[in-house]
């Protein structure tokens, strides 16, 4: 059974969201832990600005499945094992965050992460992030080997689907972004950009893409780089650098401040913009989850403060023909997958060929990487490296000729190769 549970921007605010995200460094950590914890096949976890999901391949259940899709109330999740793990990795009391989770399960579940994957249910509709988002949380559960056969087929396809929207649909939006959208309404609202001086802090994607969007619209950029990565780092071309250190020194002088890190901790507080004693209008825009910037600045009398949450792409309606063009498409892809499911009978075989293989060909590297000039431990990691890749690069192949060949091919394949490694 494929399950789901998870928080977002239509149920709760940034505030809530920061205290269920993840750093790049703790995914990995946790996907292990929740695999084990949960006693799950596979488990993916999809972590963004403006959603955390886990996903889980567990043992069928029936009746949970029904249950979950009837929609249980709010209690019921204070029991639930997913929204259990959650709140004990982040230490958090569970009776005060169940209302803002939601949860699905078997085709609810595969539905939602087709449409999530091309952006029909992000804060801004049909955005290009989220495509990549939903792929790079499978690649980073496969590099813990959390992931298992069937996570694997569902988010790849889900993928698939995805780009075959962002192929065949043209959604009418002007928008492709938060910082886009931000810009647009700016604008409306008024605001010039040409030869206004803006500061972004974060050198990272989003803090790129920003300081190219200000660029764009004729602002004056200035990005913040940590002293530590001078000379490491460049950003965008027409932008100025700035140390990091300096940004309170330069906020009197900005018209426009965006800040997207990945810091752990604010980069501007109340105390920080206090002193900087602004004498005039300054706009502050936080597009990071957890927030960059204290909420508490926006009682000061010369700011305004945007969060993540001021932006959002407003009705379907204007692209109700592309939306419905969009849901034809995806339900081709998801059709393709449950047809695959129905062979999942094959599954363990394909994994201990997938086994069998990665073992072959570390056997086959042991002399090659002994004969290296490293340490004991150095070799050790090396074939532990060359290990994992063999078993992702067999599962791929694996998997993508099951997408060309049809169903009695494939199982002749699947067969020849059990002939090679043995059956289990």
């Amino acid at each position: 059974m494929i399950r789901m549970i998870g928080i977002d921007h239509t149920t709760a605010p940034v505030q809530v969201r920061s205290l269920f995200s993840f750093s790049r460094e703790e995914k990995g950590n946790f996907l292990q832990k929740a695999k084990e914890e949960l006693s799950a096949f596979g488990v993916v976890l999809l972590a963004t600005c403006n959603r955390t999901e886990l996903w889980v391949s567990v043992a069928d259940d029936p009746e949970t499945e029904a249950r979950i899709n009837a929609g249980p109330e709010y209690n019921d999740f204070e029991q639930d094992p997913l929204y259990q793990c959650f709140c004990r990795w982040k230490g958090l009391n569970k009776g005060n965050y169940a209302a803002f989770f939601r949860s699905r399960a078997g085709a609810h579940a595969v539905e939602h992460l087709f449409t999530m994957a091309c952006g029909l249910r992000s804060a801004i509709l049909a955005e290009d992030q989220i495509l990549t988002q939903v792929g790079q949380a499978l690649v980073d559960s496969r590099k813990v080997h959390a992931a298992d056969s069937c996570l694997e087929v569902l988010f790849r396809k889900a993928v698939t689907g995805a780009k075959k929207v962002k192929t065949e649909v043209a959604f009418t939006r002007a928008d492709a972004t938060a910082i886009h959208k931000a810009v647009s309404l700016l604008k409306k609202g008024g605001f010039v950009f040409e030869g206004r001086t803006c500061m972004v802090i974060g050198n990272g994607e989003y803090g790129k893409l920003a300081a190219r969007t200000l660029r764009d619209a004729g602002a004056n950029v200035h990005v913040t780089v940590r002293q530590y990565h001078s000379g490491m780092v460049h950003v965008p071309a027409g932008c100025r650098e700035i140390s990091y250190d300096d940004r309170i020194r330069m906020l009197p002088s900005c018209d426009l401040v965006v800040s997207a890190t990945a810091s752990p901790h604010y980069t501007l507080t109340y105390d920080m913009v206090a002193r900087a004693e602004l004498d005039h209008p300054v706009i502050l825009i936080d597009l990071a989850v957890p927030e960059d910037i204290e909420p508490a600045i926006e009682e000061l009398e010369m700011v305004t403060l945007y969060n993540i949450d001021s932006y959002s792409s407003g009705s379907v309606d204007a692209n109700d023909e592309a939306y419905k063009k969009a849901l034809r498409i995806l339900d081709e892809e998801q059709e393709s997958f449950w047809f695959w499911m129905k062979d999942r009978d094959l599954v363990p075989r394909i994994e201990h060929v997938r086994e069998q293989a990665a073992e072959d060909f570390s056997l086959r590297m042991h002399r090659i990487i002994r004969r290296l000039p490293l340490s004991e431990a150095e070799q050790e990691k090396l074939a532990e490296q060359m290990n994992q890749a063999a078993f992702r690069t067999v599962g791929k192949l694996i998997y993508d000729l099951q997408d060309q060949l049809e169903d009695q091919a494939f199982r002749s394949c699947v067969g020849g190769m059990e002939k090679i490694y043995g059956q289990k």
